[in-house]
């Protein structure tokens, strides 16, 4: 299955410029971080421009997608750069954009619920401090976002897997992986609910780094040797399933 990768982070944005002020530097380059995002979800005055802007960047891109023919009108799949549709501003306008899709009669079957329980990890007494104290902060944060997506997708009919590989993100290697997923299998957590395993196997040369990568926290983590162990692992893990 194959999901459009909202985001606002980095690159060219797809809507007009004029659409998206706030998002956008002169060149139309996303100049947005976290941070940003996150501040506006808590700023009253500029929360409603802020969550319409997003919405018609949202919709630019899935159309982007369905032009492309990469994507099935009947079946849309979403998840986003670095979590950020987990913000309630951004799932907010996720959800006007979904919902604006469906009276073109193009359909949502799926979108991603970032929630990686801490359990597993912390029951793994030799990883317990192989993971970053950055990746557990924004679990945390993802986590307690995650109460508020579950109850809407619910709502909405659709499916709300666990996502395991947020703690390990930027380095999800196969020798950690194996002694994680084993408790997720015998945990409660999932008798009802699947879980999604998250990989970044794709690796960005360093010709290919173009003006449009303006972001040099960004640009280390696509250049990154922890993006070939992430591709390692798959393969591992693939030839024993």
């Amino acid at each position: 299955n194959v999901s459009i990768h909202i985001n606002f982070m980095e690159g060219h944005c797809c809507a007009n410029p004029k659409d998206i002020p706030d998002l956008i530097d002169e060149n139309g380059f996303f100049k947005i971080s976290w941070g940003s995002l996150f501040k506006w979800n808590y700023n009253l005055l500029k929360r409603k421009e802020i969550k319409k802007q997003l919405q018609v960047e949202i919709i630019a891109q899935t159309k982007k997608c369905l032009d492309a023919g990469i994507v099935s009108a009947q079946g849309l799949r979403f998840d986003s750069h670095q979590h950020t549709h987990m913000i309630p501003i951004v799932f907010d306008a996720l959800i006007s954009a979904v919902n604006e899709l469906k009276q073109q009669n193009i359909k949502t079957e799926f979108i991603r619920n970032t929630q990686d329980p801490i359990i597993p990890y912390v029951k793994v007494k030799d990883i317990r401090k192989s993971f970053s104290k950055i990746n557990l902060i924004k679990c945390l944060i993802l986590n307690y976002y995650s109460y508020k997506v579950r109850k809407l997708l619910g709502k909405m009919e659709l499916p709300v897997p666990y996502l395991c590989g947020v703690f390990f993100s930027g380095y999800m290697d196969y020798e950690r992986l194996k002694k994680v997923l084993p408790f997720y299998a015998k945990n409660p957590i999932n008798q009802k609910r699947n879980i999604e395993l998250l990989f970044h196997p794709g690796k960005v040369l360093q010709d290919e780094i173009t003006e449009e990568f303006v972001k040099p926290d960004f640009i280390t983590f696509h250049l990154s040797k922890g993006r070939e162990i992430e591709y390692n692992s798959i393969i591992k893990l693939k030839s024993i399933l």
